[in-house]
């Protein structure tokens, strides 16, 4: 059995199934569907019915189960499920992903085809559900296990050298400001983590960051980390609203962390990025600024200064017409010294 052509969404979504001879010739039989998008089929255990999973529309984010005789008869809705689900190769069984507060496992649960609950069970991660096996009641199980280590190359040219173990896929993020070590992400035992490694093959130091830090950037200096999370971080002690993305400024030779503070009120965070470290007179006498933060708020564009205390201060206000010239799209900024 086989599922073809003709899918409108937006007007009459519908699909096409066939049941042809696997030896060949004419299909034994043909019907228009106007169930959605058919997204899976499979044959039911004894051989007379046809289980279909089917996408109503493109405005629905929810999924039905639906069995259809060989016979004769509409398709019989059997279930509705609002995320995706593994539906076993004779659709007997279904089993879903739950969720779970516990980050170290992940949860799932089988069930019938009609959405009556089996039993629960967890994996460790990494390891994720990929379907079920070819024996009745295996499952089968893997782990994503790329490993892409990381790697300095001479520009005038010469020998390729790595400088770690093959840990996990290594994502470089900076330089610090002399060029000898590289801040790069990478997963220890399972886990996201920050590393800074001497290009001269020397000792790696861990940088701990929280797990959930996005968008880490290293300050010119090497010294600092500007990074910024959503929600509540249990490892940080601190609340944040689900709805703001909040900055936080690391001191790696303290091993502090802060708050950078940001404008009150309805504020979206654009982006940042590190000062270069000329001389600046933005602050005379002060903290010299690391970093930089663009947000726009009440109809303009801020850019706010961020110092090696965690202090920010407002360093220019430009209008939305201003900033961006007719397209609606955000320029680029690039900041030298008092520039």
């Amino acid at each position: 059995a086989y599922i073809g052509g003709y899918h409108d969404l937006e007007e009459a979504p519908g699909s096409l199934l066939k049941v042809i001879p696997a030896t060949g010739g004419n299909p034994l039989m043909t019907r228009h569907l106007q169930i959605g998008l058919v997204t899976a089929v499979r044959w039911g255990p004894e051989g007379g019915n046809l289980y279909l999973f089917a996408w109503p529309s493109i405005h629905d984010d929810k999924t039905v189960l639906y069995r259809l005789s060989l016979e004769e008869g509409d398709p019989q809705r059997l279930s509705e499920w609002q995320d995706w689900i593994y539906l076993s190769p004779r659709a007997q069984y279904v089993i879903r992903e739950i969720p779970s507060a516990n980050r170290e496992d992940v949860f799932y649960e089988a069930l019938t085809v009609d959405g009556r609950a089996l039993a629960r069970f967890h994996l460790p991660r990494p390891f994720e559900l990929a379907g079920f096996g070819h024996r009745p009641g295996t499952l089968l199980a893997v782990r994503q296990d790329i490993v892409n280590p990381l790697r300095v190359l001479p520009v005038a040219g010469g020998p390729m050298r790595r400088l770690n173990e093959a840990w996990g896929y290594d994502v470089p993020l900076g330089w610090n400001g002399d060029g000898t070590e590289v801040f790069f992400e990478t997963q220890l035992n399972g886990k996201r983590a920050f590393m800074m490694a001497p290009v001269d093959g020397g000792p790696m130091r861990q940088v701990p960051l929280p797990e959930d830090a996005d968008r880490p950037d290293l300050s010119a200096d090497g010294r600092y980390l500007l990074h910024s999370m959503r929600g509540e971080s249990g490892s940080m002690g601190i609340e944040i609203d689900n709805a703001m993305e909040a900055l936080f400024l690391f001191d790696m030779e303290e091993q502090l962390s802060k708050r950078v503070p940001t404008p009150a009120g309805s504020y979206e965070l654009l982006y940042y990025g590190p000062l270069d470290p000329a001389p600046s007179e933005l602050e005379p006498g002060g903290a010299q600024p690391a970093f930089f933060y663009v947000g726009e708020r009440q109809g303009g564009v801020e850019v706010h200064l961020v110092d090696e205390s965690g202090a920010s201060t407002l360093g220019w206000s430009l209008s939305t017409e201003q900033w961006t010239p007719g397209d609606g799209s955000f320029s680029n900024l690039a900041i030298h010294g008092d520039l």
